[in-house]
């Protein structure tokens, strides 16, 4: 047996196991279960980024220069609402991230509205 033969046998052997781990992952409701409940909590945590990010705000509207406090605030609030499996698939760098595009998208969202009513009162 040649090394190209052997290699070409564990190519194949390797497509079958990863073609039957994608049709397990397919048909089997323990993976759809799984994919559903990290979904939800993706959803809850997009759900709830809003109210601890306005939380956040009350919380240290009197604090100056308090950025870092208060997006570690929202971190860590929406990290404990992930049971505890769940925050090995869904890491804090995830809902940092989630966090800090949230904002981007509220701040983006305010800075429109705010050049509308300038717009509109320079009329």
């Amino acid at each position: 047996m040649t090394t190209e033969n052997i290699m070409n046998i564990l190519q194949i052997i390797a497509t079958v196991i990863f073609g039957g781990l994608a049709i397990y992952f397919k048909t089997s409701t323990k993976a759809k279960t799984k994919a559903a409940e990290v979904e939800k909590a993706l959803g809850d945590l997009l759900a709830n980024a809003i109210i601890y990010i306005n939380e956040a705000e009350e919380v240290y509207k009197s604090a100056t220069h308090a950025g870092g406090e208060k997006f570690e605030y929202v971190c860590e609030k929406l990290y404990m609402l992930l049971p505890e499996p769940m925050r090995y698939i869904i890491t804090q760098d995830m809902i940092e991230n989630v966090v800090q595009n949230t904002f981007d998208q509220i701040e983006s969202y305010a800075k429109t509205q705010m050049d509308a009513l300038i717009d509109k009162t320079s009329e």
